[in-house]
């Protein structure tokens, strides 16, 4: 059975390159759309511009980020934002992380397996 999708939302070619590498890396099917995927993933424009408009859950992973953009973010919807490590050891074992806190344990579902809180990291 294939893997729940991830949709990836990033404006600079660098970091969605990056990111999009990670998620492949580790295992992660891409989605084109909204209504593929069961998470949303924000870069650091998408994040900025992000007002709760998916129907599913948006989490961002961002080089780097103020206190006062990641409060933003959370009360926009965003259910976590993470800061992306510097290294690729570090940055794909964070998508391993975010991919098995985010999506659902049971793929034929577009719902988490459990409820997960806002979190910041």
């Amino acid at each position: 059975m294939d893997r729940p999708a991830v949709l990836l939302l990033e404006d600079s070619p660098e970091e969605a390159t990056l990111a999009r590498s990670a998620l492949l890396f580790a295992g992660a099917q891409l989605a084109n759309s909204p209504e593929g995927a069961v998470v949303a993933v924000l870069g650091k424009k998408a994040l900025s511009e992000y007002r709760g408009k998916l129907k599913i859950p948006a989490i961002a992973i961002v080089p780097e980020i103020t206190d006062e953009e990641r409060d933003r973010a959370l009360a926009a919807g965003v259910r976590a934002v993470y800061e992306r490590p510097p290294t690729w050891q570090g940055y794909t074992a964070l998508i391993a992380l975010v991919l098995a806190e985010w999506l659902p344990e049971d793929p034929t579902t577009r719902k988490g397996s459990r409820p997960r809180p806002g979190r910041s990291s």
